[in-house]
């Protein structure tokens, strides 16, 4: 009842001051205003969001069943795809893997090495899988410091080659966790690289700068056939926006779809990849693929306030 009386009773305070001001002489100037403190966004451009900073445009997306993020559009509907077919959250990574093996190929590729952390639900705790491949067993210390520049290995050419981890790591992470039929994560995936996609900005760029160095000599390769057919066939690289197929990768991926790792550790792609190795005076054979398994790893862990923390050991 107090407070309504005196919010009842301000305007008339108000009114009462205002009446004895209005009796006295205008100011000939007005008072000149607060300095506004300095904006810290000045020139970003304002966002969707009505919170936090201006330049944070994306609003938090929600999934009822499952979410897939990803670098490129088409990768993350590869994964939410692979959901909605039935797959696990690791059936959806595999398959995004794989695409941007093709929507991605300057960080991205089935010639790399995969790892992951996940929650077993049947174990309850992070277990961890290292993909990681080792040098060929024909190439020696001995070689390897020789081919070093000012006491490391170079960047680029066959030196630097591992047995490549990734498929194995796929095959491996879906034995133990896969819901959907190997052939099944694999083959839409061999399909998008039938089909083409549009090139993005970044990929354009370096496709286009990274080719002009192989050109000059700036990246020492002992090949360069297969990247100029695959990346210039018609004599430049694709650009921006221009739709673009990998016959061969597709090829690949059907290869491994139908018949699983073996595919590609102990049978024709294998012979291919000892066959590419012997030409360009490389190590790698197709023992040194046979030999290679992924290992399922203990997750290093600390807690950092109250926190727990999870991370791969070494070799990450």
């Amino acid at each position: 009842m107090r407070r309504r009386t005196f919010l009842s009773a301000l305007p008339v305070g108000v009114l009462a001051a205002n009446t004895a001001q209005a009796q006295q002489p205008a100011p000939t100037t007005a008072p000149p205003a607060p300095a506004r403190p300095a904006d810290p966004y000045a020139g970003v451009a304002i966002g969707d969001r009505i919170s936090g900073p201006r330049f944070m445009g994306r609003s938090t997306v929600w999934g009822a069943n499952g979410a897939a993020a990803t670098a490129h559009p088409a990768a993350s509907l590869i994964g939410i795809d692979t959901l909605r077919r039935g797959g696990s959250a690791i059936d959806a990574a595999i398959a995004i893997n794989a695409a941007l093996g093709f929507l991605e190929p300057t960080a991205n590729g089935i010639g790399g090495d995969a790892y992951c952390m996940l929650w077993d639900p049947k174990q309850k705790k992070v277990v961890g899988l290292n993909g990681s491949g080792a040098s060929p067993r024909g190439l020696s210390l001995e070689t390897a410091r020789s081919k070093a520049i000012d006491g490391y290995l170079p960047r680029y050419g066959a030196v630097t080659v591992n047995v490549p981890g990734a498929v194995d790591a796929w095959w491996s992470a879906h034995q133990r966790y896969g819901k959907l039929p190997w052939r099944d994560v694999l083959l839409p995936v061999a399909e998008l690289c039938e089909q083409g996609a549009p090139v993005p900005q970044v990929i354009a760029y370096y496709l286009e700068r990274n080719m002009a160095a192989f050109d000059r000599g700036q990246i020492p390769i002992e090949e360069n056939d297969n990247r100029k057919r695959i990346w210039a066939a018609g004599g430049a690289t694709p650009k921006v926006g221009e739709l673009f197929a990998n016959r061969y990768l597709a090829k690949t991926l059907r290869m491994i779809a139908e018949g699983g790792r073996d595919a590609f550790y102990d049978g024709p792609l294998a012979d291919q990849m000892e066959a590419y190795f012997k030409r360009i005076g490389g190590w790698m054979t197709r023992a040194d693929l046979s030999a290679h398994h992924t290992e399922w790893v203990e997750p290093i862990q600390t807690n950092y306030r109250g926190v727990d923390v999870f991370g791969l050991g070494p070799n990450t």
